[in-house]
């Protein structure tokens, strides 16, 4: 999930500067990248629910919010670590 995510938001980066830039894109363009986000983002949101759903089948609710918590602290410690050592590489 996390990766289509980061995908998404490449993508679009990627078409925003190949279409010119944020500053030359028309408003059909801008539209549709919206449009697109909003599919992709439902998709996120549509297997998040499927993968809850057979999570519960297998662990409880309460161990399920417990796996969520645990996640988003390890990505929090990752993105510390990161900029940490990013820190000490410009010093």
């Amino acid at each position: 999930i996390q990766s289509l995510k980061m995908s998404l938001e490449g993508g679009l980066q990627r078409k925003i500067k190949l279409s010119g830039g944020f500053d030359s894109l028309s408003e059909e363009q801008a539209e549709d990248f919206i449009n697109e986000i909003i599919t992709i983002e439902q998709q996120i949101t549509d297997n998040q629910k499927l993968l809850m759903k057979e999570l519960s089948n297998i662990i409880s609710y309460k161990k399920i919010i417990h796996l969520k918590k645990a996640q988003r602290d390890f990505n929090r410690r990752i993105l510390q670590e990161y900029g940490r050592r990013r820190g000490q590489k410009r010093q």
